[in-house]
């Protein structure tokens, strides 16, 4: 009897330590203190339970995925074409992607933070990746790899200066020692700021895809990212970083069909064309990666203080400045983009407005391998880089490319300012 006394009361103490430290972090921040992210082992363990069981929990969330499994998504191959690792850091590397080398300038694709790359390589008829490398481009990409406990304090400043050091090694390789510089998502505003803070250095071109700039923008991630209720520091796991289930499910927020995308697999199952693609792009967005604890802080505030578009944003120490983007710049915006509002992307040719804007007929992901990849975005990007390898910016771009870049040349959306 005396035992389980004990052991009732031990546990009560441990709960209520436990239920203590969730109150304390719910309270004591919504703000990004970066010294919440250093944790002693016993609240690491607690953040690791809490982690477990909202992972578990948001399993059951997202059960039309079990429509994926059922449906062996998790057997088909992605990222097909072959890749020499050439640098790391860490868990970054850059690579060189194909079999053989083409005689340009090498071409550097930097994939959103917060999934994996494989979307810029689905399948090979659907691979912005292999398009590039056809079209006679030596193509490299910049990965950040899984995040563990080492990398969770390394904030935006810390991804800057990694991806600065895989340019000059790029550029090392280059016959003329320049490079130019692809962007997608959060990967696009990583590239920005380098190129704002230190200017373009190696960089010879500057490509960004659906870059969010104007936080203020009503929609898409920057509604989830400057919720006031939203308190970063509960996100966290015992390492100090963001689960990969959480990054998941914030996205799904976002757009909420996942019982309507499950009901229309089933419907083509027998599709073999359509499964195949379905399935590749499903497991994509099923296997998330991890986010460093310091670099979802700095998302947060970034967002939240709108800094890229009033100019507050620093990297260590630098003042990131749309004057010093000085080389030619290509920015491709999507009209069905529900992670980041197109209005957002413009915004950003308002503060460099040398910028080509490329506007195409898709969503936030099909631009990159959908058809209209293949029909807008990849011959405009690969004029773009032909024009810029040249140095010939006044080279107008083929037909079809001018008249999309001329449609997009329209005024953005008014929004109302929150």
């Amino acid at each position: 009897m005396t035992r389980v006394v004990l052991a009732a009361v031990a546990a009560l103490m441990v709960a209520g330590t436990a239920f203590g430290w969730g109150v304390e972090e719910a309270f004591r921040l919504r703000r990004t203190d970066r010294r919440w992210l250093r944790a002693g082992p016993p609240r690491r363990a607690y953040r690791r339970w809490r982690a477990f069981c909202g992972s578990y929990a948001l399993w059951w969330w997202s059960w039309p995925h079990l429509f994926d499994v059922l449906l062996g998504s998790r057997r088909v191959a992605v990222a097909t074409i072959p890749r020499v690792d050439l640098w790391w850091r860490g868990t970054a590397t850059l690579a060189r992607l194909g079999t053989w080398r083409a005689a340009g300038e090498p071409v550097v694709l930097v994939h959103s933070v917060v999934t994996r790359p494989w979307i810029l390589d689905l399948l090979p008829e659907r691979s912005l990746a292999g398009a590039l490398i056809g079209a006679g481009h030596d193509v490299y990409l910049f990965d950040w790899g899984d995040p563990g406990r080492a990398q969770a304090g390394l904030g935006l400043d810390g991804h800057v200066r990694l991806l600065a050091e895989a340019v000059n090694v790029a550029a090392a390789r280059s016959p003329t020692g320049r490079v130019h510089l692809v962007g997608y998502c959060m990967g696009a505003t990583v590239a920005f700021a380098s190129v704002g803070a230190w200017g373009p250095g190696p960089v010879a071109s500057l490509t960004l895809i659906a870059p969010p700039f104007d936080a203020e923008v009503p929609g898409g991630m920057a509604a989830f990212l400057t919720r006031p209720e939203l308190t970063p520091v509960l996100a966290l796991d015992g390492d100090g970083c963001v689960p990969a289930a959480f990054v998941r499910e914030g996205f799904h927020l976002l757009r909420r069909k996942a019982v309507r995308y499950a009901w229309g697999r089933l419907r083509r199952r027998r599709d073999r064309d359509f499964q195949r693609v379905a399935s590749a792009l499903s497991r994509w967005a099923w296997e998330q990666r991890r986010l460093p604890g310091a670099l979802w802080f700095d998302l947060v505030d970034l967002f939240r203080g709108n800094a890229l578009l009033r100019g507050t944003l620093r990297v260590e120490g630098h003042p990131v400045r749309a004057a010093n983007v000085t080389i030619p710049t290509l920015v491709l915006v999507t009209d069905r983009d529900h992670i980041v509002p197109i209005a957002s992307s413009l915004a950003l040719t308002r503060q460099v407005p040398h910028a080509e804007v490329v506007r195409c007929p898709a969503g936030h992901v099909s631009m990159l391998m959908g058809h209209e990849s293949r029909m807008v975005l990849v011959p405009a990007l690969d004029a773009f880089l032909r024009r810029a390898s040249a140095g010939d910016d006044d080279l107008d771009p083929p037909g079809p490319v001018r008249r999309a870049a001329r449609r997009a040349h329209v005024a953005a959306p008014r929004v109302r300012r929150r």
